[in-house]
């Protein structure tokens, strides 16, 4: 005990960490690690929120745009090795779903409370606790689908230490990516709204973020 004692108290001293470390490295076989792009962090947007001293909740929401998606696809086919039928299955499915829809993953706490009423719903929204909307320029859009989901592993890592499963909802929210007309929607500005009775959140990406996106836009618009 007091060896270890000694151990703690010398980790603690300045540089004697990053000796430990590069010896630690040099002695132990390390494992591979596998980051997340930090260009792909921008699409992430998170908020905490409080009612003076008490906690409203705390939220995130990643905007599953063709960069993510990307990504996602390439992290997904290098950890599971995918076969190149299911591969191809996959990737049309993913291009099909980007082509028609605007997605959006959401992590919110859990204010329930144990109650059947649903934190979020399209078939149930005069029940739900909360509502979300799309705001696309002067517009505004109500999603299409709500669905409680567990997020796909490669996407925890955008979340970072802000995923929590054991006490907050996950949700994969989907809008309609097209207007009346069936025109494509503009991009600029893009904010996503969360309200209850009592309390709102807004969420907006930047600039760069729907740039990069919308790159691609054309090339899937033209997608059979």
């Amino acid at each position: 005990m007091r060896g270890l004692r000694w151990m703690l108290v010398l980790c603690i001293v300045p540089g004697c960490r990053n000796r430990y470390y590069d010896w630690a490295v040099s002695q132990f076989e390390q494992v591979t690690t596998r980051g997340c792009p930090h260009d792909l962090e921008a699409y992430v947007q998170s908020e905490d929120r409080y009612d003076t001293f008490n906690v409203v909740g705390h939220y995130d929401i990643l905007w599953y745009s063709y960069p993510v998606m990307e990504w996602y696809l390439q992290a997904l086919q290098s950890r599971a090795g995918l076969l190149p039928d299911h591969r191809e299955k996959v990737i049309r499915k993913a291009l099909a779903d980007q082509k028609k829809s605007l997605i959006f993953y959401l992590l919110m706490s859990d204010d329930t409370g144990g109650s059947l009423r649903p934190q979020l719903s399209v078939q149930d929204q005069p029940q739900a606790k909360w509502s979300i909307t799309l705001l696309v320029g002067k517009r505004t859009y109500e999603p299409v689908s709500i669905q409680k989901v567990r997020i796909p592993s490669e996407m925890i890592c955008l979340f970072a230490n802000r995923y929590d499963p054991h006490y907050r909802f996950s949700y994969k929210i989907v809008f309609q990516r097209y207007d009346e007309d069936d025109d494509l929607l503009e991009f600029n500005p893009l904010h996503i709204e969360l309200k209850s009775v009592q309390y709102g959140i807004s969420f907006k990406w930047e600039k760069s973020c729907i740039e990069h996106h919308c790159k691609e836009r054309a090339w899937l618009s033209n997608l059979q």
